[in-house]
């Protein structure tokens, strides 16, 4: 039997761990979502596995790091996200046979696969799907059946509150290519002919009541982290450093390397990944895991939640989050995580106000993201790749990637005498800034200003004489001033 895996979407909704890189590429317990995926359907006997990627969104070459193991699993570049029928499409000359279709984060598909093989033969049917029954469908594929026959495939219906929905596993025969070839063209156009298909051919459903994996929005990440929890053993690598006063307890997997320090208490499950530093009196609890290199910080305590590979944390509180790969966590960092009226949390995705279904949901932070001392989130925040967030800040909304997120600080200075209040003066902290592409300030707003008359004034041209002779000369300085929320400049002195 043979497959083809669908990773070239953009996992939009997936805000800050999609965008360029698929989300096929999340690492989570030291291995790719994608790689996992492999793994699963190799173990159900399938031995032809095409991956459908789209161009530089890294799943091929974070399945080809991985050696000669993987050299077999063969690859269709589809461009342009045109949808999972144009994409399956791409790799019409690769099926020769009975094929799985799923997308490339069903990692738990060896579940699955052996009755929708068995239904298959024992129906006779040229199509299989994977069925669950949800609550909530707007979000969804769903099917009508007439016992266990398909009559219908809708995507993603409204109002519809009693209808089985399509979990992304299929068995279909080659046929049903001839079908999905003269569909009309649209993003939407496998399900058409999905529909079409189970009207002309036997299209059969199998139900299941176990848990599944979605990855749409950032907090399925957690979900998937949970799925793989449940089924992680305790294990303690020999090289690992534990201090005699560490607490362990339930399953906890410790790999090559881990220095854990004293006062350290782990609840498992928890996956601890190789090379991990756990300071002093940290907690984990509640189902962690903490990919390879990463720091937890003395006395941090995380609870539910993810960090990634190479990101480092300070003191402080992260519940119910994902810490993407190399961030940096000041110290006193708290993400909240449950909202004062413990309604559910809602994030905003793709400038929708989106329920998350839960009560309980922290931060979820980009890749190479720094984070200042004193910083705390709102709950459901998401903040993007590469942002700078300073100290002392409350972040009370998404935060694009490669931007900055401050606070402004007043100092308030008041005299008094006895308690009582005789003088009041407000200062501003005073900054300096050189404005490096001559664009920022008006120069004439600083020569009626004076400013000059400062120290600081010469303190900056005496650091600018140092900065390149050749391209700084004493006569064409552009220096900028902030005094509070007034900016001054000078092209000269």
């Amino acid at each position: 039997m043979q497959a083809v895996i669908l990773a070239a979407g953009q996992s939009s909704r997936l805000f800050p761990f999609g965008g360029t890189m698929q989300k096929a590429t999340i690492s989570l317990m030291g291995k790719s979502l994608v790689v996992q995926t492999i793994d699963s359907l190799r173990r159900s006997g399938v031995s032809r596995i095409t991956v459908v990627i789209s161009p530089d969104n890294g799943v091929k070459e974070s399945i080809e790091a991985l050696g000669e193991e993987y050299r077999d699993i063969r690859f269709v570049s589809h461009v342009g996200a045109r949808g999972m029928g144009e994409a399956l499409l791409d790799t019409s000359s690769e099926i020769k046979e009975d094929f799985l279709l799923l997308h490339a984060h069903h990692f738990e598909c060896d579940t699955f696969i052996p009755e929708l093989v068995s239904a298959k033969k024992k129906l006779s049917a040229q199509g299989v799907l994977l069925l669950r029954k949800e609550s909530s469908l707007e979000s969804y594929g769903i099917v009508s059946l007439t016992d266990d026959q398909v009559t219908s495939v809708a995507e993603k219906p409204k109002g519809v509150s009693d209808a089985l929905r399509i979990v992304g596993i299929y068995l279909l025969s080659p046929g049903f290519l001839d079908v999905l070839i003269s569909a009309e063209k649209h993003h939407y156009s496998f399900e058409t002919a999905l529909d079409e298909f189970a009207k002309k051919e036997r299209v059969v459903g199998v139900r299941t009541e176990e848990s599944v994996v979605t990855l749409k929005y950032p907090w399925h990440i957690l979900d998937i982290g949970d799925f793989l929890l449940s089924r992680l053993s305790g294990s303690v690598s020999r090289n690992a450093k534990i201090a005699e006063s560490a607490v362990i307890e339930g399953s906890v997997f410790v790999s090559e390397h881990v220095t854990i320090e004293n006062g350290v208490v782990i609840k498992g499950p928890c996956f601890i990944g190789e090379g991990v530093y756990i300071g002093t009196n940290a907690l984990l609890r509640g189902g962690v895991i903490v990919e390879k290199g990463a720091v937890i910080g003395a006395n941090m305590e995380v609870k539910h939640s993810i960090i990634m590979e190479g990101s480092s944390t300070h003191s402080g509180y992260i519940g119910d989050s994902v810490i993407g790969k190399n961030c940096k966590i000041a110290a006193l960092f708290c993400s909240g995580n449950v909202r004062i009226d413990r309604a559910n949390v809602h994030a905003v995705v793709k400038d929708e106000k989106t329920d998350s279904k839960r009560r309980s949901l922290g931060v979820f932070v980009g890749d190479g993201t720094k984070i200042g001392i004193r910083v705390s989130t709102m709950p459901g925040v998401l903040i993007g790749k590469n942002v700078i967030v300073g100290p002392s800040t409350t972040v009370f909304k998404n935060v694009p990637s490669d931007t900055k997120y401050f606070s402004k600080i007043t100092e308030v200075i008041q005299e008094h005498t006895d308690g009582t209040i005789e003088k009041s003066e407000q200062r501003e902290k005073k900054v300096v800034l050189f404005d490096i592409d001559y664009t920022l300030f008006d120069t004439k707003q600083f020569r009626e200003s004076d400013l000059t008359k400062f120290a600081v004034y010469d303190e900056v041209v005496e650091v600018l004489g140092g900065v390149s002779k050749s391209k700084v000369t004493k006569d064409c300085y552009r220096i900028a001033f902030f005094y509070g929320s007034c900016a001054y400049s000078a092209e000269e002195r």
